[in-house]
């Protein structure tokens, strides 16, 4: 097993070995994916010599011979790996495009070259020549190639690209799902922004999850270059806006597939697709994920499936042991303050839940939202208490042990949903058709065709006349004894 050296040190090896008598051999090359044809070259290069060294490309010199979406692995593991081969003896890891500096400073005995060369091929001949060596043709015919390895890598493994937000990401799993049910092999990598991740690796069908730091150009360039390094056959945005549709061509998939035009939500993203699906824009996005999906080859058909692994989580188990039983999770936050129904009516909502149903309300609360939780838990007149701090994997594990969740539309309902709770949905100006609960059994309460708001994050109307606003507790609570009727978990008489 050889050692990795810097040229001083390995200046001085290979000195002392020149004073015991020993011969010296020198191989080089970038050595990118480890494979047989390099143990073939490396085994007949250590065959000329008493000593062998071998000089590794750094990771700029490897970009500037080979692209920008190389090296897979970086100069330090490529070195360790080469050192661990029996018959290496030094290593060391250089910054020039050709070896001849190199040559220069050890004077080798011989300089070995694989087959691709032949003994007036070879660039640093003249080098050699110079000082008095030899050049040494060794290893087996060149049928082996890193950039064959990369590509067939390439061809096993997608990227998908869906940033958020959260609920948009769960709309996206059964598309996630179906192409992992038809090519089980295949490695699939997603592109997400960094808040999400937590959520993303939880995912089993996900092999990789890369996250977007921030949107500065910094994150973007650090990205590109993790992405390129991964190697993509297929890149599929099923985001539809200018950046999602960038990163995805950033990405350096040789096919980049996105929705078409009157599908996207930014029509500028569309020249930067290979391929255009077309999808419609009615329906439910996941329907829309879905027929994206299928144009890469996915089975769609048969029920959704949202692959959503779960772990341990001491919040969930601190509600458990505080509420003692069943309980409820009422969800009154969201991003936009247009998805917001006020607290004192969850706060009634909440009251009913316990008194009706025998539930325990648990309030739950992202960053920026714990007034509003404690506002909630406060209207409910002792009926409701609030959730620890949560993370998104904790979100997964309480909404599995919860019975029933009521929520405006924003992430946490649509997890619920995803596990199989049951669920009634408060909606403004976004559209259920679109964006709710897809069971037909949970509900969607909101009128969505008179909000002259769509899509906004604030209503432009006054407070009388807000869409959200205009949901009661009455209405809400009857869809409540509907919805827990319909799953059989009505309190008993």
């Amino acid at each position: 097993m050889g050692v990795v050296l810097t040229e001083g040190e390995l200046a001085d090896r290979v000195a002392a070995d020149r004073a015991a008598g020993r011969t010296v051999a020198i191989a080089n090359g970038c050595f990118d994916i480890l494979h047989v044809g390099h143990v073939r070259y490396l085994a007949g290069a250590a065959a000329e010599a008493d000593r062998l060294v071998v000089a590794v490309n750094d990771d700029d010199s490897v970009r500037r011979l080979k692209g920008a979406d190389r090296p897979v692995l970086p100069a330090a593991a490529r070195a360790e790996l080469v050192a661990a081969l029996g018959a290496v003896d030094y290593v060391v890891v250089f910054p020039d495009d050709t070896v001849e500096r190199l040559l220069r400073l050890l004077r080798p005995d011989v300089h070995c070259k694989g087959t691709d060369y032949k003994p007036d091929t070879v660039p640093e001949r003249d080098v050699v020549r110079e000082y008095g060596g030899r050049i040494a043709i060794v290893g087996d015919p060149k049928d082996h190639s890193t950039r064959a390895l990369v590509d067939r890598l390439r061809d096993a493994r997608i990227l998908i690209v869906r940033l958020g937000s959260l609920g948009d990401l769960v709309h996206t799993l059964p598309a996630v799902a179906a192409i992992h049910r038809a090519q089980p092999g295949l490695e699939i990598d997603w592109l997400v922004d960094a808040v999400h991740r937590d959520f993303l690796n939880l995912v089993p069908v996900v092999s990789h999850v890369e996250a977007l730091a921030d949107r500065t150009a910094s994150a973007w360039l650090a990205a590109r270059r993790a992405l390129r390094a991964r190697g993509y056959a297929v890149a599929i945005d099923f985001q539809g806006l200018l950046k999602s549709a960038a990163l995805a061509r950033l990405s350096g998939a040789r096919r980049v597939m996105g929705f078409d035009r009157a599908a996207l939500r930014e029509r500028a993203a569309s020249p930067f697709y290979t391929e255009r699906v077309d999808v419609g824009d009615t329906g439910h996005v996941i329907a829309k994920n879905l027929r994206l999906a299928a144009a890469f080859g996915a089975a769609v058909d048969g029920p959704l499936e949202f692959p959503i692994g779960s772990v341990e989580s001491a919040a969930a188990r601190a509600v458990a042991s505080a509420v003692g039983g069943p309980y409820a999770l009422v969800n009154p936050g969201a991003a936009w303050p247009n998805k917001r129904w006020p607290p004192d009516r969850f706060g009634a909502v909440a009251r009913h839940l316990a008194l009706r149903h025998g539930l325990a309300p648990v309030v739950l609360w992202g960053p920026g939202e714990r007034e509003l939780a404690d506002e909630v838990v406060r209207t409910s007149e002792g009926a409701a208490t609030t959730a620890p701090k949560t993370r998104l994997p904790d979100l997964v594990v309480l909404a599995r042990g919860a019975r029933f969740m009521i929520s405006g539309d924003t992430g946490p309902v649509h997890i619920a949903a995803a596990v199989g709770v049951p669920v009634v949905a408060l909606f403004g100006p976004t559209n259920p058709a679109r964006n709710g609960p897809w069971r037909a059994e949970d509900i969607s309460l909101g009128d969505y065709a008179t909000c002259d708001c769509h899509y906004e994050r604030s209503c432009r109307r006054d407070t009388a006349g807000w869409c959200l606003g205009r949901i009661g507790v009455d209405e809400v609570i009857a869809a409540v004894d509907r919805r827990l009727a319909s799953a059989g978990r009505e309190r008993p008489a």
